[in-house]
């Protein structure tokens, strides 16, 4: 009778605070988590993305990631070509930091290239298209560093990734050694070309999943910039009428208007920063679209 008792007891105490145990998971500014794909090696090795820089400078850096180099997280096999939605950066999985960003810009780009020529001591930059671009980006972690695309990069698996990183402070990447293909290209923002350093930064990403965000018939739907500041964008390849719904971790709506086309801009400019949910329905009520949406301003 005793445990029993005892047992309800603890049962009340683990609900009780079980609620502000997943509000402080929610008010985190920004996600960690695990890419699908990545060049990882569990390295400990540490380096300052961009630069180890001590100044204020905004600053940049690129670094190519061959297709041979790209695996799966878990399990075995190749990447195949796909809309990345996600990338990410592995901070050091043994401590706990907080990186406070600033000016964080991401950019992509494909090349047959595998390696840069190495007999140039300044080799010019790569020409790159913007993803991400955010005045303020922080985040805690040990481990993944997770930045969200303002708008999807079809990656084909045939081709080398270009990948570049800029901003006036850097956060702290693991990163291997191996090979030279993976030397980063290192400048300031003002110039074109920049010079060689000896590392692979260990870097991930994620195309759009099934489960959240999946299209429910042949309409393609784009949901951006998101993480979002004031404005989100919506756009589609056949005209929809419908609602976009933006619902609150509880289930909630917090904001709701009729889309009659193929775009719609939607005003975020009311909601508190956090994690949000939306939905995209026809007249009938049917779901167009899901997926989860951040306010950031």
């Amino acid at each position: 009778m005793k445990k029993t008792l005892l047992l309800k007891k603890i049962t009340r105490i683990v609900l009780s605070i079980s609620p502000l145990l997943c509000a402080f998971t929610m008010n985190a500014q920004h996600n960690t988590n695990t890419p699908t794909y990545a060049f990882y090696k569990n390295s400990a090795a540490t380096y300052k993305v961009p630069f180890a820089n001590t100044d204020t400078l905004f600053e940049r850096s690129q670094l190519l990631y061959p297709p041979k180099h790209i695996k799966p997280m878990s399990g075995s096999g190749t990447v195949a070509s796909g809309s990345i939605t996600k990338v990410y950066f592995r901070a050091d999985p043994k401590v706990t930091q907080t990186f406070n960003m600033k000016k964080v810009i991401i950019k992509l780009a494909q090349t047959t290239d595998t390696a840069w020529d190495n007999m140039k001591v300044d080799p010019a930059f790569y020409t790159v298209t913007e993803v991400f671009n955010q005045a303020t980006y922080t985040v805690s972690t040990p481990g993944w560093i997770e930045f969200t695309l303002s708008k999807p990069f079809q990656y084909d698996n045939t081709k080398t990734l270009v990948v570049e990183v800029s901003g006036d402070a850097g956060f702290t990447s693991t990163y291997s050694s191996e090979g030279s293909a993976g030397k980063a290209i290192a400048g300031k923002f003002n110039l074109a070309t920049g010079n060689h350093l000896p590392m692979w930064f260990e870097f991930g990403f994620s195309y759009a999943t099934t489960s959240v965000g999946a299209i429910q018939n042949d309409t393609k739907v784009d949901v951006y910039p998101n993480p979002a500041n004031n404005v989100v964008q919506i756009s589609s390849n056949k005209s929809i009428t419908g609602n976009i719904i933006i619902m609150d971790m509880s289930g909630t709506t917090v904001a709701q208007e009729k889309m009659n086309g193929t775009a719609h801009s939607l005003s975020v400019s009311n909601l508190a920063n956090g994690l949000y949910f939306y939905k995209i329905v026809d007249v009938e009520n049917t779901q167009i679209k899901t997926g989860k949406l951040t306010i950031s301003h």
